[in-house]
C-alpha cells in the first residue's frame, strides 16, 4: 500500500469513526428523552441513525481496507486483538442495541435505554484510541 493510500484510508477511517461515536452518543442520548408523542424527535432520531450508520460503514470498509492492505499486516499484532474484541464489544454492540430501540420507538412500543450506555461507548472508545496510539504489547520489527 502506498503512503498516499495509507493516509487517506486511515483519515477515512477515523472520519467514519467519529461520526458513527458521534450518531450513537447522539442517539442513546435522543432515545433516553424520547417521547411517544414526538413526531419532531422521531425524526431526528431517524437522521442520527442514518449519521451511525454511514459512519459505522465508513469506519468498517475503511478500516478493513488497512488490515487486509498494510504490510505488515496489523492483524500480527496482540494490540490490534484487543482492539477488533473493544470494537465488537463496545461501538458495535451498542450499535445494535440502539438499533433495536429505536425500531421500537418507530413502532411506538415503550422501551428503556439503560443507563450503562454511554459510559460504555465512552470507555470502550477511550480504551480503543489508547490502543491504537499506544500500542502497547506490539511486536518490534526484526
Amino acid at each position: 500500500m502506498s503512503l498516499t493510500a495509507y493516509k487517506w484510508s486511515v483519515a477515512l477511517h477515523v472520519i467514519g469513526v467519529l461520526l458513527w461515536v458521534g450518531g450513537l452518543l447522539a442517539l442513546a442520548i435522543a432515545l433516553r428523552a424520547h417521547s411517544r408523542d414526538s413526531p419532531a424527535l422521531l425524526k431526528a432520531e431517524n437522521g442520527l441513525a442514518k449519521m451511525m450508520n454511514m459512519g459505522a460503514l465508513i469506519a468498517i470498509v475503511f478500516g478493513t481496507y488497512v488490515l487486509v492492505r498494510l504490510k505488515p499486516s496489523p492483524l500480527k499484532q496482540p494490540w490490534m486483538h484487543i482492539k477488533l474484541m473493544l470494537v465488537f464489544l463496545g461501538p458495535l454492540a451498542i450499535h445494535g442495541y440502539l438499533q433495536s430501540r429505536l425500531k421500537k420507538a418507530r413502532n411506538n412500543e415503550a422501551f428503556t435505554i439503560k443507563a450503562f450506555v454511554t459510559p460504555a461507548l465512552a470507555i470502550s472508545i477511550a480504551a480503543i484510541i489508547i490502543l491504537v496510539i499506544v500500542r502497547p504489547l506490539a511486536k518490534m520489527a526484526n
